[in-house]
C-alpha cells in the first residue's frame, strides 16, 4: 500500500494525545463528581444535625407550652372548660352561693335577729373602737346611720349610699370626697385617720389575691370529682353554654370545692363594707360639725350632702309645707324609720355591762386598804383626795401585762407624779393606765417601739413593763413606800373600779 503524500506523519500520535487527554478529563469529571458527592452528603449530615439541634433547644425552651398543647388536644370538653374557662366558671358559681357576712361577730342570744339587726351591732362595734371613738358618736348618732342604711334596703355593695356623684365636686363621688379628707396632708389633719388607708390597702391586697386565684385552672382533683359527678348525672355531653351552666351549678352546690374562693371573696366583702360603714360614720361626724341638729338637717346630709342640709335648714320649721312633696316624704319616711329603729335599739343589749379584764401581774391579787379604789388620802401638801385608781403590792421586777389588747398611746414619764407610766386605748372607749414602772430592759423596750412605731397593737400576752417604784413613791414611808402597780381604768370617760371587772378574788391587807 503506498504511502498518501499528503497525510500527516504525526497524525497517530496526536490521536494518542487526544485519548489521553480525553482520559484526564474524564478522570478530573469523575474526580469533582465524587468530591460533589461527599460534600452534599456532609453538608445533608450537617443539616440534619443543626436541625435536630434546634428542635432539641426549642423543645427545652417551649417543653411546658408544648406539653400544654398536647395535653389541650387530648382533652375532652369537660376538662377543656376547667382549665381554660375557670374563672368565668367560678366566677357564676360565687353567685349562686349564698352570703352571710361577719359571722363572728358576736351576738346576743335572740332567734329575733334579723340580718339588718346585726348591722346595728356592726355600726356600735365600729363606733366604739379604737378608731371610732375618735369622733366621740353618740348612740344617737348610730342610729341616724343604721336608719340611713336601713332604708336602702341593705345594700352590700354600697351600706351607706357613698358612691352618688358629691354635690359640690361631680367629678368626684362622695365616697372619695369623704375618703380623701381623712387623709394625713396639713390641710384635713384635723380628719386624720389611719384606718381608711388602712382599709384601702387590704381591699387592694385582697383583690389582687382574688383575681390571681381566680385565673388559676381548677386543680387534678377537683377535675376529677367535677367529671365524676356530671358522669353520674348523665350531663358531660352537653352543648358547650349548657356545659359551663352545669358547672357552675355543680360546685354552687358543692362550695367546698371553691372554699379558698369563696374565703377570698367574703373577706373582700366585709372589708368593703367595714370601710363603708366607717365612711358612714365619719360622714355623721361631720354633719354634726355643719350643724345638723334636727332630723330633717340630718336626712338632707345623708342623702345629699352640702346642698341636701342647707336645702332643709333653710326651710325651718316649715319644711312640711315643701312644695316637692318627694322630698317631704324622704324626711318623713327617714323620721318614722327612725322613731322605729329607736324602739328596736331599746331591745338591743348594745352596751357590754359585764366587762372583764385580765390580772395585769397573773399573780394573787393583793392590795393595801390605802390601795383601794376611792380610798381616803392625804397629799404631801395636806390635802385629802380619793384614789384613783387601785395599788397592787407585788414585787420589784415583776412583769406588767395588758388588762384587755389595745392600742398603746402612751409611753414615758410626765413628771406627774406616775413615775414610768403606760396608756392603753381598748375597745368600747376602755382606757388603761399603768404607773411607777421600773426602768429596766423590759421598759426600755416598749419605750423604744413607741418612739419608732408611734401608737401600736398590743395582746394581753405580750409584758407591757415590770413593777418598780418610780414617781412620787417615798422609799421611807411605812404606809406607801413600797413597789406596786397604780392602775387605773376608765369606761366612757369615767374612772371605775378595776377589782370589779376581775375574775379574780383579792386580798385586802389593814394598816
Amino acid at each position: 500500500m503506498k504511502k498518501n503524500p499528503f497525510q500527516n506523519s504525526n497524525t497517530e500520535v496526536v490521536q494518542k494525545n487526544d485519548t489521553n487527554s480525553f482520559e484526564i478529563i474524564q478522570q478530573q469529571v469523575d474526580s469533582y463528581i465524587t468530591k460533589r458527592k461527599i460534600w452534599d452528603s456532609l453538608r445533608r449530615r450537617l443539616t440534619g444535625v443543626l436541625f435536630v439541634l434546634i428542635l432539641a433547644v426549642s423543645a427545652l425552651l417551649y417543653s411546658g407550652e408544648i406539653i400544654n398543647l398536647v395535653k389541650t388536644l387530648a382533652m375532652n370538653d369537660v376538662e377543656l372548660l376547667l382549665t381554660e374557662d375557670a374563672a368565668l366558671i367560678k366566677k357564676s358559681a360565687m353567685k349562686l352561693v349564698p352570703k352571710t357576712y361577719f359571722s363572728g361577730l358576736e351576738l346576743p342570744k335572740n332567734e329575733s335577729l334579723t340580718e339588718e339587726t346585726k348591722y346595728a351591732f356592726l355600726i356600735h362595734k365600729l363606733n366604739n373602737d379604737f378608731y371610732g371613738s375618735a369622733y366621740n358618736l353618740a348612740l344617737l348618732d348610730e342610729r341616724y346611720l343604721y336608719t340611713h342604711i336601713s332604708m336602702a334596703g341593705l345594700n352590700y355593695a354600697d351600706l351607706s349610699n357613698l358612691n352618688r356623684p358629691f354635690s359640690d365636686d361631680s367629678s368626684q363621688t362622695l365616697k372619695k370626697w369623704l375618703f380623701n379628707k381623712t387623709n394625713s396632708s396639713l390641710m384635713n389633719s384635723a380628719y386624720y385617720n389611719p384606718i381608711f388607708q388602712k382599709l384601702s390597702d387590704e381591699i387592694n391586697s385582697l383583690q389582687k389575691q382574688l383575681s390571681e386565684k381566680l385565673s388559676e385552672p381548677f386543680p387534678t382533683e377537683v377535675q376529677d370529682i367535677a367529671k365524676h359527678i356530671l358522669v353520674k348525672n348523665n350531663k358531660n355531653e352537653l352543648e358547650r353554654d349548657e356545659l359551663k351552666a352545669e358547672l357552675a351549678s355543680l360546685f354552687s352546690t358543692n362550695p367546698v370545692l371553691i372554699k379558698d374562693e369563696l374565703e377570698l371573696e367574703q373577706q373582700l366583702a366585709e372589708k368593703k363594707q367595714e370601710l363603708n360603714l366607717r365612711l358612714g360614720l365619719f360622714q355623721v361626724y361631720l354633719g354634726k360639725e355643719y350643724k345638723t341638729r334636727r332630723s330633717q338637717d340630718v336626712y338632707g346630709w345623708l342623702n345629699g350632702d352640702y346642698k341636701g342640709k342647707n336645702y332643709f335648714a333653710s326651710k325651718g320649721r316649715k319644711y312640711k309645707n315643701l312644695i316637692d312633696n318627694t322630698k317631704y316624704s324622704g324626711v318623713e319616711n327617714f323620721v318614722s324609720t327612725f322613731k322605729y329603729n329607736n324602739r328596736v335599739y331599746k331591745k338591743l343589749d348594745l352596751w357590754d355591762k359585764t366587762i372583764r379584764l385580765y390580772n395585769p401581774l397573773r399573780m394573787p391579787l393583793e392590795v393595801k386598804n390605802v390601795g383601794l379604789f376611792g380610798a381616803r388620802r392625804k397629799s404631801e401638801r395636806g390635802r385629802f383626795y380619793k384614789h384613783k385608781g387601785i395599788d397592787l403590792i407585788a414585787d420589784e421586777g415583776t412583769p406588767v401585762y395588758p388588762v384587755k389588747d389595745g392600742f398603746v398611746v402612751f409611753v414615758g414619764n410626765k413628771r406627774n407624779g406616775h413615775g414610768n407610766h403606760i396608756k392603753i386605748i381598748h375597745d368600747n372607749r376602755i382606757v388603761s393606765l399603768y404607773s411607777h414602772l421600773k426602768d429596766d430592759r423590759i421598759w426600755e423596750r416598749t419605750l423604744s417601739r413607741f418612739r419608732s412605731e408611734g401608737p401600736f397593737w398590743i395582746n394581753t400576752l405580750s409584758p407591757l413593763a415590770s413593777v418598780g417604784t418610780t414617781g412620787n413613791i417615798p422609799s421611807n414611808d411605812a404606809q406607801y413606800g413600797y413597789a406596786h402597780l397604780h392602775l387605773e381604768v376608765e369606761v366612757h370617760g369615767k374612772l371605775e373600779n378595776p377589782f370589779q371587772m376581775f375574775k379574780e378574788s383579792f386580798k385586802v391587807y389593814q394598816e
